[in-house]
């Protein structure tokens, strides 16, 4: 008698379950695959669904990257310590600690328009 195999299906990988260079590689594939995408519509669908989660993302994680400079920050690390552990410039830590938009983001913009 033959042992009946459970059927398997690939496993959905999600980015939390990879280590950050795998994450990243991920992001890079999926955007290069859109680019290959001939069908416009369909790379239009895609780049917007993609561009709606990049956007998210980049909220979250710049919350996150504040949070843990203040931390760094109250431990006593310098700007310049910080700068250098996390590849920014340390004027660019002050920036990120004081939470203040730079001229170049779409905040900065939009607080820089007339009322």
């Amino acid at each position: 008698m033959q042992a009946t195999q459970p059927e398997t299906r690939p496993r959905r990988v999600y980015l939390y379950d990879q280590s950050v260079e795998d994450a990243a590689r991920a992001v890079r594939d999926a955007v290069d695959a859109i680019v290959a995408m001939t069908d416009a519509q369909a790379r239009a669908k895609a780049a917007s669904d993609v561009l709606k989660l990049i956007s998210e993302a980049n909220g979250v994680l710049a919350k996150l990257r504040q949070e843990d400079i203040k931390t760094l920050r109250a431990a006593g690390l310098s700007y310049r310590q910080i700068g250098d552990a996390i590849g920014v410039h340390f004027t660019r830590v002050k920036q990120i600690e004081s939470g203040v938009p730079t001229g170049n983001s779409a905040r900065g913009r939009a607080a820089k328009e007339p009322g």
